[in-house]
């Protein structure tokens, strides 16, 4: 009567696979810390750019109305849509880490917006201010206040 146990130890190792690939899609360092954290749910206060934008987005769209207009709403999720292309475009990543983000970010993105989608001066020093403004929110969570 003896049990075969390793069904059961590839199907513990699996959720671990995928949380490992997915740190691995956002450009985080691989640790077995971070993997546990990912596995877990908890992103071991790392941020995540894309994400945090999305949560900004869905925070401000339940504002609608009490402070923020549609238009407001509608600029950050079109920031969200350039964003998730030239992180991939640039990075080959479906998100990334946002202490990544930093001035030689910034200015690719900048330019992003002006040779490949064509943009606008005043466009893209708003979706850029617009980014900036975003980071500087996520920097203070991130250090608590």
């Amino acid at each position: 009567m003896r049990r075969c146990l390793i069904p059961i130890w590839i199907n513990c190792k699996i959720p671990f696979y995928q949380a490992h690939q997915e740190l691995v899609g956002f450009g985080l360092g691989i640790t077995s810390e971070a993997i546990k954290c990912r596995y877990l749910g908890k992103m071991d206060g790392s941020h995540i750019l894309l994400e945090a934008v999305k949560d900004h987005n869905q925070k401000m769209q339940s504002l609608v109305g009490k402070g923020y207009v549609q238009g407001t709403l509608n600029r950050y999720e079109v920031l969200e849509k350039h964003l998730s292309a030239f992180i991939f475009s640039k990075y080959d990543l479906a998100d990334m880490d946002i202490k990544r983000v930093d001035q030689v970010f910034l200015n690719d993105f900048d330019y992003y917006l002006r040779s490949d989608k064509d943009c606008e001066n005043n466009y893209v020093v708003k979706n850029v201010k617009n980014l900036g403004e975003s980071y500087s929110i996520f920097k203070l969570l991130k250090l608590g206040f």
